[in-house]
This record gives C-alpha cells, structure tokens and sequence, in this order.
C-alpha cells in the first residue's frame, strides 16, 4: 500500500482546523467500497484539502475515493 510521504504528523492545520488521519480516511473509503487500499494520500483539490484513497475490488475494479480530510465526508467516489 502506498502512503504519501507528505501525510502531516500532525492532524492539525496552521489555522487550526483539525484534519481526519490517513487511518480515519481508509475506513471511510473501505465503508464505501470493499476491497484492498492501493493507495492513500493528502491532496488539495479545487482549494479543499481530500484525502483520495484507491481500492481495487476482488473483481479487478479500481475505484478512487475522495474524501473531505476536515470533514471526512465523501466527496466522490469513481472507478477505472
């Protein structure tokens, strides 16, 4: 499984809102979807900060997550 090597140390902003951890991140995405997390990372996307975590199905079906890291709603979920 690949982690982002800039996953914070800390779950906390320089404004201080709090973020959801990485751990916190894949158990959303795993209730969304079963399978095996591939990948898991801390990204911005249209000036939110998402953690987007892939799980590939035991069909072979890669589905990418993408989660509100404030939050932890889901903000979209999309396959390959």
């Amino acid at each position: 499984m690949f982690y982002n090597q800039f996953e914070p140390s800390r779950n906390y902003l320089n404004n201080g809102q709090t973020i959801i951890s990485i751990q916190a991140a894949i158990e959303i995405a795993n209730n969304q979807i079963d399978g095996q997390v591939i990948k898991a990372e801390l990204d911005t996307e249209n000036g939110f900060i998402v953690y987007e975590v892939a799980i590939i199905t035991t069909q072979g079906i890669t589905y990418q997550i993408e989660i509100d890291a404030i939050t932890g709603e889901v903000l979209r979920v999309e396959f390959d």
